[in-house]
């Protein structure tokens, strides 16, 4: 028999049933984790692979559905968990994980129904702080789960479905539970589902989570020094969304899509795992928050879920130390020989970030939280990004970043670019470029800053003359130059002279504020 699993997201297999068996004795495999054989018409779990003994050696039919914990019977707020006795085998499982976490949890510890058994379900319901409910055509089917939602609903209790199998929900059940939280368990990797629907019931509850659960809703995400200043303070973040202030934080590989297809994929894999795991540590160190990946693109932010005052300060450092580290792997790459192609030796990322309010907290669609960010603030530190390179910069920053970080520490060189008008912004945004460490710049470089400042000065006041004149000078001190630095094209005093040079011969106005046209 061929049988595939599902995990982290993928397919995995084939495996022959001997190989399930030994994975789902040593603990490696869950009995609900998603598995597909031949036969399917689609995903179910491993305890449906046919020949399959669950742990103690029994087979799903001859499990002793016996109640694992007795249900909560105290005053502090529970869990009413819903489900279908047929599916207790499953249920039992989840319900005990949940219970080991530290959630109170009322279940119905399939006692023989009676007269006043409906009764005391009502009260349970009625009482409970969330409900719960385990959702399979099982579940769907019965009167009772039926019964128990409708009740929940009416007495407007907060709700979670988790779905344990995929199911359809007849058409009653659907007008009522179609937009409410929920949570897939069969397709999504056992990991992630087990913070989520933790993470969500102690959101939902308005209780302490343990630090075991922080640990892992965050261990990917924190430096460890935030990590465990969270675990120590026992307090989760606010989950469901709340403004704050942060810095966003992007970084992305130049040129990446056109490197990619020159690579075998196991080669791409190692490079880029060596690429990002490189660029982490220095978010980590400098205490970022790791948001995710798109691609070879890194999205972060600063100052949550841990507030923290240097934020921005943080942010800049991050990026200029990025690109220091990517430097060293560059000359790496290069000493490697013909490992990898052109590409690596000449690979240059660029970053952007911009400072201000963001809503942070679990966001996506539902059953797919992650913890993230969303706002203007963070729209514009993602065009920070995409637009450092009109200006020949590999560092862009906001007016806001660059004043918050320069008043926590002034030891980073900034040099300003530009003023443009951005898309749903009422004025315009001016922008930064970090050149490096004031420790770190050659006297060439400084001299550079100085004719550049000058030239901005002639610049604004419409002295083009002068302004070429000290963007020219600049142009040769320039630390980033076409064919010398790897992945420049331009740097920002060739943008800025052929900037004055279309000005010159179509002047702006006397009312001209500064505000420049973007850079193609």
């Amino acid at each position: 028999m061929v049988i595939y699993l599902h995990k982290n997201g993928e397919r995995a297999g084939p495996f022959t049933l001997e190989k399930i068996q030994a994975r789902l004795d040593t603990g490696e495999l869950s009995v609900s984790d998603p598995a597909w054989f031949e036969g399917c018409s689609d995903w179910l779990m491993v305890q449906d692979v046919p020949g399959i003994l669950l742990p103690g050696g029994d087979h799903l039919s001859q499990v002793a559905t016996v109640p694992p914990f007795d249900a909560y019977q105290g005053d502090e707020p529970y869990v009413f968990a819903s489900y279908a006795h047929k599916d207790a085998a499953m249920v039992y499982g989840e319900i005990t994980r949940f219970h080991e976490a530290g959630c109170n949890v009322w279940y119905d510890e399939g006692i023989d129904a009676s007269n006043e058994w409906p009764e005391e379900i009502a009260k349970a319901v009625i009482g409970c702080a969330v409900f719960l409910i385990f959702v399979t055509p099982r579940a769907t089917a019965s009167v009772n789960c039926r019964n128990e939602v409708n009740l929940a609903l009416n007495k407007n209790k907060p709700f979670l479905a988790i779905y344990l199998e995929e199911t359809e929900l007849p058409p009653g059940l659907q007008l009522r539970m179609g937009d409410l939280q929920a949570i897939f368990r069969y397709n999504i990797p056992v990991d992630r589902y087990e913070r989520k629907s933790q993470g969500a019931l102690y959101q939902l509850l308005g209780t302490a989570p343990t630090k075991k659960l922080m640990k892992e809703m965050f261990g990917t995400s924190l430096s460890p020094e935030l990590l465990e200043q969270m675990v120590e303070s026992g307090e989760m973040p606010n989950l469901g969304g709340e403004e704050t202030q942060i810095t966003a934080y992007f970084s992305d590989v130049q040129a990446f899509s056109s490197f990619s297809g020159s690579l075998e994929p196991s080669q791409l894999v190692a490079f880029m795992n060596e690429y990002l795991t490189a660029m982490l540590d220095v978010l980590y160190e400098q205490r970022g928050t790791f948001v995710k990946y798109i691609g070879d693109a890194i999205v972060a932010m600063f100052g949550a879920p841990i507030p923290f005052p240097d934020h921005p300060y943080q942010a800049v450092k991050t990026g200029l130390l990025m690109l220091k580290r990517q430097a060293e792997l560059r000359e790496k790459w290069k000493g490697e020989g013909d490992k990898w192609p052109d590409f690596g030796p000449n690979m240059q990322t660029r970053v952007g970030c911009n400072t201000g309010n963001a809503i942070v907290g679990n966001m996506g669609a539902v059953g797919h939280f992650e913890y993230s960010m969303m706002g203007d603030t963070v729209n514009l530190g993602a065009r920070c990004e995409s637009a450092a390179r009109a200006y020949g910069a590999f560092c862009m920053v906001t007016e806001d970043t660059q004043r918050a970080a320069e008043a926590t520490k002034d030891d980073i060189a900034y040099r300003y670019l530009d003023k443009i008008v951005v898309k749903g912004r009422p004025q315009p945004v001016s922008f930064y470029e970090p050149v490096g460490f004031k420790s770190d710049l050659t006297q060439e470089v400084q001299d550079c800053l100085d004719c550049f400042g000058q030239g901005i000065e002639k610049y604004l006041a419409q002295d083009w003359d002068s302004a070429l004149e000290e963007f020219e000078k600049a142009k040769p001190l320039e630390p980033n130059q076409p064919n010398v630095t790897p992945g420049a094209d331009k740097n920002p005093s060739m943008v800025l002279i052929e900037r004055c040079q279309a000005m010159k011969e179509n002047p702006p106005g006397d009312d001209w504020d500064g505000v420049g046209v973007y850079p193609k």
